[in-house]
């Protein structure tokens, strides 16, 4: 899964302490919903994409590709996001 931190530092966007979203396969899905007890609410606080990309591997952590997430952004209604996963979108197509 990203950290939230590095991930919104890389596309010029604040961290949210009291938000989390991140990418996962579906086996570590299952086990961040065991594991924390969640369940599936629209107004929490916690949004986990689950997607089979998850399992790219860079020195041994597990990430998701760059084009992946700036699509995700771009695709986004908050307009920040929105702007940001453009941007990162433009710089991959150069």
């Amino acid at each position: 899964m990203l950290s939230g931190a590095s991930s919104a530092e890389r596309y010029g966007l604040a961290a949210d302490a009291a938000r989390v979203e991140g990418y996962c396969d579906g086996e570590t899905a299952a086990e961040l919903r065991a594991s924390f007890r969640l369940v599936d609410d629209e107004r929490g606080n916690v949004t986990l994409r689950v997607t089979p990309f998850a399992d790219v591997v860079k020195g041994g952590v597990r990430t998701m590709p760059t084009a992946v997430v700036a699509v995700d952004l771009a695709e986004s209604y908050e307009v920040r996001e929105r702007e940001a996963g453009l941007r990162a979108v433009e710089g991959l197509l150069r």
